[in-house]
Parts: structure tokens; sequence; C-alpha cells
């Protein structure tokens, strides 16, 4: 007894659809498509430098060979260089996140930090190093230049994480800069059903939240600016059709549950035939 033509044309079709191809999964592939390479064959990056905002974190320390002059500065010492780098290193921050938190410096609504002694200084829209060089300024007008130095940096890199990845939602990173790859590893990686090509990251700037997209199957990602996640960036990992029709990751499963009805389906007519020859 042979199966009707349309339901093996239905089968096929449902088989089809419900797998997704190699090349939807993998990262970073060589798509021939144009990348910036050196002469030696290292593909370049073109990492942005963050630039502060209102409601940043920041980790400051200034220390002095001489330690009556570390007294006066120990309020704005946020473990960094006081208790030998604590919380400085990379990894998903958890704890550290916590006491940056409570006593880290964060920049006001006007983009001021308040700095003990030293006063207010206006810092949005300033990088790490001019930062660091508008406090050495400052400090010159109290003490000597080789008496005293300083150190700033952000007080981790936060994100968040949300669609088609295995872990959703906000994490912290205490490392001086991240790329994608690395931020979707901290998120458990993508689901089999995300879609790979058009992750969407949405992009806090002083002028608004601006959304860009990045093909994580390309290899020439890496020269993107895009490829390195800025603070208070939201990656959004939306799902393949698979996901949409109920299949993909659920394919399997699914077929197996429709073949197997119509295997029973098939037997019970081939039993129901045999019975009715025999009589």
């Amino acid at each position: 007894m042979r199966l009707p033509k349309p339901l093996v044309f239905a089968l096929i079709a449902f088989t089809v659809a419900s797998c997704i191809p190699r090349k939807r999964l993998i990262y970073l592939q060589d798509k021939k498509t144009e990348i910036d390479v050196d002469e030696e064959g290292f593909i370049k990056t073109n990492r942005t430098l963050y630039r502060m905002q209102k409601g940043d974190m920041m980790m400051i320390s200034i220390k002095s060979m001489d330690e009556e002059m570390n007294k006066l500065f120990e309020e704005v010492d946020l473990g960094g260089m006081q208790q030998g780098g604590g919380g400085m290193g990379g990894g998903q921050g958890g704890g550290g996140d916590f006491i940056f938190f409570l006593s880290g410096q964060t920049i006001n609504q006007e983009g001021f930090v308040k700095i003990p002694i030293l006063g207010n200084l206006y810092v949005e829209g300033l990088t790490e190093e001019e930062i660091q060089k508008l406090i050495d300024e400052r400090l010159k007008l109290y003490f000597k230049e080789s008496s005293v130095f300083s150190r700033v940096r952000q007080a981790g890199i936060r994100f968040v994480t949300v669609g088609e990845v295995n872990a959703q939602g906000r994490q912290v990173v205490l490392a001086p800069y991240l790329n994608i790859i690395e931020a979707i590893a901290f998120s458990g990686g993508i689901t089999v059903v995300g879609d790979r090509r058009n992750v969407q990251i949405f992009r806090q700037s002083p002028e608004g939240i601006k959304v860009y997209e990045v093909d994580l199957t390309d290899r020439s990602v890496i020269n993107n600016p895009l490829f390195y996640v800025q603070p208070n960036d939201i990656i959004q990992v939306k799902p393949l059709r698979q996901r949409t029709f109920g299949l993909g990751e659920q394919g399997f499963s699914t077929f197996t549950g429709v073949v197997t009805i119509i295997t029973s389906s098939i037997t019970t007519i081939f039993l129901l035939a045999n019975l009715s020859n025999n009589n």
C-alpha cells in the first residue's frame, strides 16, 4: 500500500521547514566579503573609545607615597589601587557590581562627578584617559606632581541581552573592553533558533537610543566598531522563522510525533484491509 502523494510531499516539506541550515548556526564564517587585514593576515579591529554619560559609574583611585596624604582620598578609593586591584579583573560582575553601586563615583544628571578636595569635575562626554588627565591637572593645583597620581576606570561594562539567548537579563563584566561574541557567551550563547545574521544592538547616547544590526555569522563583523560592546547596550537576538512556526529546536520532536501518528494510522489501515480480505 502506497502513501498518497500529497501526504508524501507534505512530509518532505515539513522535514525541510523544520531543519536549520548549518551555515545559520556558525559564528564568524569566511563569506568572502571584504575584510580589512594587515600584511601579516591579522584582522584589524576598530574599537571606538567610550565616552562617559550621565548615570555611569567609575572607579577613581588617588594615591600617594605619603600615607597622610592617602587618608585624604580614602573616600574616593573604590577598591582599586587601595586594595590591590580587587574587583578590576574580567568576569561576570556580581559582588563587584554591588560594591561599585555602594561606593562608586556616579556621574550626576548635570554631568559632574564630585571628588573630595578637588570638588566637582565635569566629565560627561570624556573618555577614561581624558578624565584621568583632568584629575591630574586639578591635583597639580594642590600637590606636587610627583607626590600624587590617579587612576580612572569604568566600573565594569553593563549590558542587557534579550530574545533567543540562553540567559536573558542584565550582565556586568569587569573588563576594560568586551566584544559581542564574549557578551553572547556570558549570556549562555544564542539558542538553536536564534537569528545570528541580524543581531540588534540598541545603543544609548546623549542624543537618545539608536538601533544597529550586525551579522555574527560573517567574519567581517570584526572590522565593525559595533563588534565591541559599550556600557548600557541592549543586545537582542531575534528568532528564526522556524521558531515562529513552532519548529526548529522542537522540530525533531514535532516531526517524530507526526510520523508516529501517520505510522499508527497506516498500520491501522493495513490491519483493517487484511481483516477485510480474510473475510
